[in-house]
């Protein structure tokens, strides 16, 4: 009885199964046939046409309402700044000694308050102030700057950029530290000399040049157990600051030839050779030791600068196992503040089979003077491998 029973319903199963398929396959073809339909094709295309539509117009009306508002925005701002402009050119441009009179005093005061009471009330016009101060500071000197300079504290703008200060936006904090520097606000200068070793390199170089400009004590405090990397460009921008400072803010450079920190060490160098200090030369001549052939070639260079014959030992000491690109600034050291002494090393170099530095060394042997150019005369006729061609050009370059 079970088998039948069995039987029977696998036939009842195999009877079912194309039935089901059978529906599968209809579902499917209706589906078919309505998307090929030549009808829902035109209204999906009708659909997508209204929506690019309205897309469209409402890209348009945002580009024109925004247009509008930019216009609007400018056209503002340009007559503010010309009220702007009364204010600051009846202050600035008067006598000096007009500027400390009773008259003088009461009148911008009675101009200061009414702007403060009809356009510095929002922030939006406050900030035109304060690009319209930095802009007209950047370009006085004298007395007009530091009018400008009490005019800023008077209305209160310095309070804006010190709470910029606080911003999580690192370009905001940076303009708000150019700011302050610029206009000499002395209170906000340990907030920025505390960024001075910021992770951004953008806003670490303004509060490193406002440091320069701000800080009596210690203005180079900054390069202390500094562990940023000082690229080629934040040591451009820091050499050009320190032309604004007094030669007396400058520090002794050799004080950071010790840093764990080689960018610092390298432009501690260069500073060392631009402010003429040759009182660094004992810790330049202990540089040629260093791990960094950057910085050897570089105490090299200024070593030869300097003319330090004292030197020349630690010159040759260094030479033996260096690069070929620190062996170069020894032989161009050497041309500079060797002696005759040094003509037969000079002359082993010039006959090397390393081209560049055959080549360097005849054009220090060239400045030795008399002596050099007898050696370079006598191998103007070597058989060796471009010995004679190097002397010649040498030669040749003298006589022209």
């Amino acid at each position: 009885m079970s088998c039948f029973t069995f039987h029977l319903f696998n036939i009842s199963v195999t009877n079912e199964v194309p039935s089901e398929l059978s529906m599968v396959d209809k579902a499917t073809e209706m589906i078919r046939a309505e998307l090929n339909s030549t009808e829902i094709l035109i209204r999906v295309c009708a659909v997508l046409l209204v929506l690019f539509i309205l897309l469209f117009i409402s890209f348009f009306i945002t580009l024109m309402v925004a247009r509008s508002i930019h216009k609007y925005n400018d056209k503002y701002k340009a007559q503010l700044k010309e009220k702007y402009e009364l204010l600051l050119t009846g202050i600035i441009f008067n006598e000096e000694e007009e500027l400390e009179t009773d008259e003088f005093k009461e009148s911008k005061q009675r101009v200061i308050n009414h702007f403060k009471k009809k356009y510095l009330k929002n922030r939006k016009n406050r900030n035109i102030l304060r690009e319209h101060i930095v802009l007209l500071h950047k370009n006085f000197a004298g007395t007009s700057a530091n009018i400008l300079e009490r005019l800023y504290v008077e209305l209160k703008l310095h309070k804006e950029a010190l709470q910029e200060l606080n911003s999580p936006d690192w370009g905001i904090q940076a303009n708000a530290v150019r700011e302050l520097a610029q206009l000499n606000i002395l209170d906000a200068a340990p907030k920025l000399k505390r960024r001075a070793r910021h992770e951004n390199p953008i806003l670490r170089i303004e509060a490193q040049v406002a440091a320069l400009t701000m800080d009596e004590q210690d203005p180079f405090s900054f390069l202390d157990n500094n562990r940023n990397h000082l690229t080629t460009w934040h040591q451009i921008n820091l050499a050009a600051n320190m032309n604004k400072i007094g030669a007396e803010k400058l520090p002794q450079f050799s004080r950071w030839f010790n840093s764990p920190n080689d960018s610092i060490v390298l432009f501690c160098v260069k500073m060392t050779l631009q402010y003429d200090q040759f009182d660094s030369i004992p810790e330049l001549i202990k540089l040629l030791k260093h791990r960094s052939d950057e910085i050897i070639a570089q105490a090299a260079y200024v070593l030869g600068e300097f003319s330090a014959t004292d030197a020349d030992v630690n010159l040759l000491n260094a030479f033996v196992n260096a690069s070929v690109k620190v062996k170069l600034k020894i032989i161009e050291a050497i041309g500079k503040c060797g002696t005759e002494e040094h003509i037969p090393f000079l002359e082993q170099q010039l006959l090397q089979n390393d081209l560049t530095i055959a080549t360097k060394a005849a054009e220090a042997l060239l400045i030795l003077g008399d002596d050099g150019y007898k050696v370079l005369t006598r191998n103007a006729d070597s058989p060796l491998f471009a010995v004679a061609e190097i002397c010649k050009q040498v030669l040749d370059e003298r006589n022209n």
